[in-house]
């Protein structure tokens, strides 16, 4: 029984900290997203081209925040 605790704190924590990883890397990707808008239409740039760009970083950027905080769920130590 004792292993069972153990283990669902360490799973709860490891859920934790994915979910952390997941806020912070969503809210640092739209803001990455936010200042390039800003800075493509500051230059004239075509709007279709701004939003396509700023599209494709996001869906880039929010697939590298997806699989750091898989990573960090997969890579908690093994049930014993």
């Amino acid at each position: 029984m004792q292993w069972l605790l153990e283990d669902g704190i360490n799973i709860g924590k490891a859920i934790l900290i994915a979910l952390i990883i997941f806020v912070v890397g969503l809210w640092i990707t739209g803001a990455i997203k936010s200042k390039l808008r800003g800075t493509m239409e500051k230059w004239n740039v075509d709007p279709a081209l701004v939003s396509f760009g700023t599209g494709i970083i996001f869906y880039v950027l929010m697939i590298a925040v997806v699989l750091a905080a898989v990573r960090r769920l997969a890579s908690r130590p093994p049930l014993s």
